[in-house]
């Protein structure tokens, strides 16, 4: 592989890279505002718990799809770091040497857990709506 095509691959990865967190980020804008109305509506309708869990769940699901390919992006943009010879230096943070896209992975983990604490709320909401068990029949 030569310099210039190793430099275009790299960008290429690169860029789909954060165009993946700007899609998780609008995900997660979507997943929390759906949620919020689903759970807080003034409609009364009949498992709005339910709906309101089940958005979350596929949020979150997204979001570690979006979150592995993450990882393939990295490991391309790997490879094509080691076919430039070194010829792409990518930033590095003041401490521990953190790469970017280490902040990344950071973010959207970040939504994933906010999802997750979501969803345990769901569910002790759920089962105390149900006097403390969480039989949903």
């Amino acid at each position: 592989m030569d310099l210039h095509s190793a430099v275009k691959g790299w960008h290429e990865e690169s860029r789909l890279f954060w165009s993946r967190i700007q899609t998780a980020s609008a995900i997660e804008v979507a997943v929390l505002a759906g949620w919020y109305h689903i759970w807080f509506s003034y409609h009364r309708f009949l498992s709005k718990e339910l709906l309101g869990l089940l958005l979350l769940l596929v949020g979150t699901i997204l979001l570690v799809f979006i979150c592995l390919l993450m990882r393939q992006d990295s490991k391309a943009m790997d490879k094509y770091n080691g076919g430039a010879e070194g010829a792409i230096a990518e930033p590095t943070a003041i401490f521990c040497r953190i790469k970017g896209r280490h902040l990344g992975y950071f973010m959207v983990i970040l939504l994933i857990a906010c999802n997750a604490l979501l969803i345990a709320y769901s569910f002790y909401s759920m089962g105390r709506m149900v006097g403390g068990s969480y039989d949903f029949t």
